[in-house]
């Protein structure tokens, strides 16, 4: 039987900047990590679902099921690590191949993904995106069927987002699931009823758009894009989601024309290039 839960309580509400979401294999994951849950943030997959109201039962089309939890925490020496792992093998988790930090116990499998201090000796590889995540991000409520509930901190929709422009481009062979969810927010993010009604200008241009309902998601995403504005990490994730772009037009896929149509006013939003109405 799937652990997952139907879909969080409440909406995601960017200006409320809280979240509840209903399931119990993602609050498992975060009770096993009770003692720590004030230095994490959650990313990722479970991320994706907590924002988007996903349950892990129902794919939307192109989601796939979510297996592991991820989780970031900044550190400062390996020491702050090591008492996560220590706690994790106390609670019956043991470590998954030579993943050093990755931990399974039965069917829930935790990830934790350090920034800083150490943190290449720890999984083999930087992740500077993941910088963001402590920068950017918003209370979670995790309720698990009983109606118990834990709390933690899960980033926003643009830290995700650009997290994805990332994952993709450095992994791109082994992470196609990236793209997948790439494709997924830049079409369905944002309520219904903001999608109509909508007007954008282009600074290079002189009059407002209507702005058609294919394209809303995108323009609302990248509203909220543009408070990663001034984070220092911007000019890689454009430069990254400019490689994305170039190897969708490549492909000369009319499948993908909706897409990358999509992609381009991310990029213009990420590049301060529009403003949208109502603000």
């Amino acid at each position: 039987m799937n652990l997952a839960q139907s879909i969080g309580r409440k909406p995601l509400d960017i200006e409320r900047e809280k979240i509840e979401f209903q399931s119990d294999e993602l609050y498992a994951s975060c009770e096993a990590l009770a003692p720590f849950l004030e230095k994490l943030v959650l990313v990722g997959g479970w991320a994706l679902r907590a924002l988007m109201e996903l349950p892990n039962n129902d794919r939307q089309g192109i989601i796939p099921y979510t297996k592991d939890a991820d989780f970031a925490i900044q550190l400062a020496t390996r020491a702050d690590f090591e008492e996560i792992e220590r706690h994790l093998l106390e609670q019956g988790f043991n470590k998954r191949a030579t993943l050093n930090y990755s931990f399974q116990k039965e069917h829930l499998i935790i990830e934790i993904l350090p920034v800083g201090g150490e943190s290449k000796t720890i999984v083999g590889f930087e992740l500077p995106e993941y910088q963001l995540a402590f920068e950017d991000n918003h209370r979670l409520s995790v309720f698990n069927a009983k109606g118990n509930a834990v709390s933690l901190r899960v980033i926003s929709i643009s830290t995700l987002f650009a997290h994805k422009i990332f994952s993709y481009t450095d992994r791109n062979f082994e992470r196609r699931k990236d793209l997948d969810h790439l494709k997924f927010l830049a079409e369905r993010f944002g309520k219904e009823e903001n999608k109509f009604g909508l007007t954008a200008k282009h600074k290079a241009h002189f009059e407002e758009e209507t702005v058609v309902y294919e394209l809303a998601s995108a323009h609302l995403l990248g509203k909220e894009l543009r408070v990663l504005r001034d984070k220092p990490i911007l000019e890689e994730a454009k430069m990254k989601l400019k490689k994305i772009i170039q190897e969708i037009e490549e492909q000369d896929s009319d499948r993908e024309e909706i897409f990358l149509q999509r992609l381009k006013i991310l990029l213009d939003y990420m590049e301060d290039k529009f403003e949208i109405y109502p603000p």
